[in-house]
């Protein structure tokens, strides 16, 4: 899939092919709706709060709204096709796994 990737301060992201996502077993793969610019995005690629990622590169965008798409086996609350929402969070997606630009 395609995906837009933060690779360096002040570089611009890179529009490169990743890998399809596969879910772990406590986890869900989301097809991504709409995903928000947001402030800590900017200071992540201006070098401001760098640090607070899990690794470089990564795709960014922690401000995400979707669709459930795949389901690990041990997920129990989603079921393909429910509508979610993801809260930006320092541990989550676009901060410390890939995010919602893909």
């Amino acid at each position: 899939m395609k995906a837009w990737r933060f690779t360096a301060v002040d570089e611009q992201l890179r529009h490169v092919e990743i890998g399809e996502p596969v879910p772990g077993p406590d986890d869900i793969v989301i097809d991504t709706g709409a995903v928000g610019l947001c402030h800590s995005d900017i200071g992540f690629m201006n070098g401001t709060i760098t640090h607070l990622l899990g690794h470089v590169p990564i795709t960014l965008g922690h401000e995400i709204v979707g669709t459930v798409s795949a389901v690990g086996s041990k997920v129990s609350e989603f079921v393909l096709g429910d509508r979610v929402g993801i809260p930006a969070t320092t541990d989550g997606p676009g901060t410390a796994i890939d995010g919602g630009y893909a």
